[in-house]
């Protein structure tokens, strides 16, 4: 960047200093738009201007400006100068239509709708249909015939460009044979050869030849102190401003859309975070319940299972007692049958005896023997048994 200190003894024009005085010591702007072919290098002229890189370059033929920027940059602080500078879209850039295009820089030119000081019309060499037709819109629908007094042509890519007589000879060589062109070189402000090369190592001296160009094109526009604010660029600038308000409006339906759409997006989001806390709360208590109901079958069978021990070991014993019962029935029985053949066995003698001595006693003989015959019938039975 080059410093105030060299800045200022360049800037020492005198007209230059009647018009930072005019100011009444207030910040001089000079108002400078940059139009151009695309790829031509305006974002790079910019950048050369102001000294800084905030313009973006592109090394391919598509530029890189879709929309145009601004920068203003202080030029000198004693002399309070600065450059407001307006970087467009590339005239014939393939990503929009001529329309898109002309929207775009109607938008640029009301960025400095307070008049301009200066055009700069980039090109890299002979100029090409789509720079004539360009050319032919500012003075015909963006501005007016009177845009060639206030326009300077800046050609790049001219190594050469601090030799006065090539740099003549190359004017002459783009005027020939196109009378169009000749007729717009004639009417301009001034054309300034320029070589502004993209600082890369493989180009050791680019930065070198951009401050040089540099030093050629910031005393020239520190002296176009005159402001250029045609009737069309006032019509521009209304339409432009009914467009941006049209757009400023849609632009705030859509943030407040955009809002409302965030809004509604934290709205289900916590909708669903609690949704999925509640999820997890009805996890939790059907897990529980689960448990629970769990405990209570395995309760419930731990404790049919008890009850049914308890009536197996009653059963058991029952059927112990039982079996007691009938073995003590079993040996009381035949203790029984034993006592009652001991008994009988001894009553039978008797009988025997009352039968002999019966037998001459026939009726009391014939009882003697009846009960006799149930003794006997008895105690066959007994022995059977």
């Amino acid at each position: 960047t080059q410093s105030s200190g060299s800045l200022r003894r360049e800037l020492t024009h005198p007209a230059l200093c009647r018009y930072c005085m005019a100011m009444d010591q207030a910040q001089a702007t000079i108002n400078i738009l940059v139009i151009g072919r695309t790829g031509v290098g305006k974002s790079t002229i910019c950048n050369v201007l102001s000294g800084t890189d905030n313009f973006t370059e592109s090394d391919f033929a598509i530029g890189e400006t879709s929309n145009h920027q601004v920068m203003t940059v202080v030029i000198d602080e004693a002399l309070q100068l600065s450059f407001h500078l307006v970087d467009t879209v590339g005239i014939g850039d393939p990503r929009f239509t001529e329309e898109q295009v002309l929207l775009r820089l109607a938008k640029a030119c009301h960025t400095v709708r307070d008049g301009i000081n200066q055009v700069l019309f980039v090109a890299r060499g002979r100029f090409t249909k789509e720079e004539l037709t360009a050319y032919h819109l500012l003075e015909t629908v963006l501005l007016d015939e009177r845009v060639a007094s206030f326009t300077t042509i800046v050609r790049t890519d001219c190594p050469r460009f601090e030799d006065p007589e090539w740099c003549k000879k190359d004017i002459a060589t783009i005027c020939e044979g196109s009378p169009p062109v000749a007729r717009i070189y004639e009417k301009v402000n001034r054309v300034v050869h320029v070589y502004t090369p993209p600082v890369i190592e493989a180009l050791p001296n680019s930065a070198q030849f951009r401050q040089q160009s540099r030093h050629v094109l910031v005393p020239h526009l520190s002296r176009c102190t005159e402001l250029y604010l045609p009737a069309s660029l006032v019509e521009i600038n209304a339409s432009i401003e009914e467009h941006v308000n049209a757009e400023r409006e849609a632009e705030r339906k859509v943030n407040e859309a955009q809002r409302k759409t965030e809004e509604l997006d934290q709205e289900l989001k916590r909708i669903r975070e609690e949704m999925e806390r509640n999820n997890a709360v009805l996890r939790d208590t059907s897990a529980q319940l689960t448990q629970a109901n769990e405990a209570l079958v395995r309760e419930r069978e731990a404790a049919i299972q008890r009850e049914r021990d308890a009536m197996q070991k009653e059963r058991e014993a029952m059927q112990r007692q039982l079996a007691d019962q009938q073995a003590a029935f079993q040996r009381a029985q035949g203790q029984i049958v034993v006592d009652t053949r001991g008994h009988i066995m001894k009553r039978g003698g008797i009988w025997g005896g009352l039968e002999e001595a019966t037998s001459r006693v026939p009726v009391v003989g014939g009882l003697v023997k009846g009960v006799g015959d149930v003794v006997s019938t008895v105690t066959k039975s007994c022995s059977i048994q």
